[in-house]
């Protein structure tokens, strides 16, 4: 949370704020009986276990605090702890929220003063018959429901908090926040998600991050050209280069982005839309990476960086539509 760009709808208003504060992803809420939650957008996955390090709200506020992991803003699943330790678990649609398991005693993982660790695993229907949801504390699972009606995969994750009856409401602080996805469930043990394998620790890391719909078609390649620790090719008929390039930091990847720009000058325009052109784009209102679009070898090709991943993609269409390989 050292970096305000991680992603998190952020604002100050009447009676609740969300900020980042030396470190730190803060939540408040301004008076009793309220509750909100922050999400960011992590890709499209049947199965998400969702994890942060949360310092609790004061016991004597009452309320709940805890994870969220849903489909958009307003259809979520919520694993929550009370201010006493108990338990409860949300499915939340157009912002209603239905309990699905409640338990008030209290949970000894949860009796601590400083920060606690919590985990919030998400299956999707897609993901086979154990659809629903858990909470674990300090890695021991304290809550479980199923629900075959609930929902398909997971697009967003993030923290949710509800006050009591005191009049001050409720704060709560977060921090290293993680998401672990996958494809299919553990068929060992069940208990998490596990990646979609190619045999290199390091291509499965980078393919977390490419669109599920692409993943099948990929193949590890040779970019001698640029820094890249490992890239793979998922290409189609329709982009017949679509390449995915993890560097191993940031100014790395920046590096080999500038380089590219340099080389074409032409990239002036206003809007990827029309004409070639460069410049920053955002996720949810926030500067992540950068953009350039042009016409290489006569072919409309795309180069995009995201500084939360380091990742650079590049992906070239079967024609000279710019505004083709934008909507793309």
């Amino acid at each position: 949370m050292a970096d305000r760009r991680s992603g998190f709808q952020t604002g100050d208003f009447e009676h609740h704020r969300v900020v980042y504060e030396e470190g730190q992803l803060v939540v408040e809420i301004r008076g009793p009986g309220r509750s909100t939650w922050t999400m960011r957008e992590f890709g499209d996955w049947p199965l998400a276990d969702v994890e942060a390090t949360i310092l609790r709200p004061d016991a004597a506020a009452e309320g709940f605090y805890g994870l969220t992991c849903g489909r958009s803003d307003d259809d979520f699943y919520a694993g929550l702890l009370d201010g006493s330790g108990g338990t409860a678990l949300l499915r939340v649609v157009d912002g209603q929220a239905t309990v699905l398991l409640r338990d008030e005693i209290p949970v000894p993982e949860a009796a601590v003063t400083g920060p606690i660790d919590l985990r919030l695993s998400c299956r999707g229907t897609d993901a086979g018959e154990a659809s629903g949801v858990s909470l674990s504390v300090a890695d021991r699972v304290v809550a479980s429901a199923a629900d075959p009606s609930g929902f398909v995969s997971f697009l967003r994750g993030g923290f949710y908090l509800e006050s009591g009856t005191a009049s001050e409401g409720s704060l709560m602080s977060a921090d290293d926040f993680r998401v672990v996805v996958g494809l299919v469930a553990d068929s060992g043990s069940g208990s998490g998600p596990s990646s979609s394998p190619i045999g290199d620790p390091a291509v499965d890391a980078l393919l977390l991050h490419v669109p599920e719909s692409l993943r099948d078609l990929c193949r590890t390649v040779t970019r001698a050209d640029l820094a890249a620790t490992v890239a793979v090719n998922c290409a189609t008929p329709e982009m017949p280069v679509t390449t995915y390039l993890q560097y191993s930091d940031p100014p790395t990847m920046t590096r080999d982005y500038d380089a590219l720009v340099a080389v074409h000058a032409e990239a002036t325009g206003s809007s990827c839309q029309m004409e070639p052109g460069e410049g920053p784009y955002t996720v949810d209102g926030i500067e992540v990476g950068r953009l350039l679009c042009v016409l290489q070898d006569d072919v409309a090709t795309i180069y995009w960086t995201d500084e939360r991943v380091s990742i650079m993609g590049q992906a070239q269409a079967a024609n000279r539509s710019l505004a083709g390989l934008y909507a793309w």
